[in-house]
């Protein structure tokens, strides 16, 4: 048995409705239900720059995204990358945790978390976003 659900397509900034089997949403509602029970929750966040000065925009991109875990507090880990190798897509990647989803929605809404993500926003090419509990 299939079932049609919509998701949100970030690279393209817009919803795509997709097919997902039943045992594949079971799987994916019993995910989401280890966040409830107090997994951490993981950001991953890979970036490709433009090419225009990447490896300067990369440096700064990175700073900017460590700063972050001395200003806000629902940070509990984090870690970018910024030194790829030839072989890679993507040019800077930001791995970071928190408690649980309350604390991640709290830090996607910080000022200093807008501020930054604008600045990226201008050097972005594209992205790859996952969410997930751990």
């Amino acid at each position: 048995m299939l079932r049609h659900i919509v998701m949100w397509n970030y690279s393209k900034r817009l919803f795509n409705p997709i097919t997902l089997s039943v045992k594949t949403l079971n799987a994916l509602w019993r995910l989401a239900s280890l966040c409830v029970m107090g997994f951490k929750v993981r950001l991953l966040y890979a970036n490709e720059l433009t090419d225009r000065q990447k490896q300067e925009a990369g440096e700064k991109v990175k700073a900017e995204l460590e700063a972050l875990k001395g200003l806000i507090s629902e940070i509990v880990e984090m870690k970018v990358y910024a030194n790829p190798l030839p072989t890679s897509n993507m040019d800077v990647v930001l791995d970071s945790s928190f408690e649980n989803e309350n604390a991640m929605a709290a830090y996607k809404i910080h000022p200093e978390h807008k501020r930054v993500s604008q600045y990226i926003s201008s050097v972005l090419r594209n992205r790859m976003v996952m969410d997930y509990c751990e």
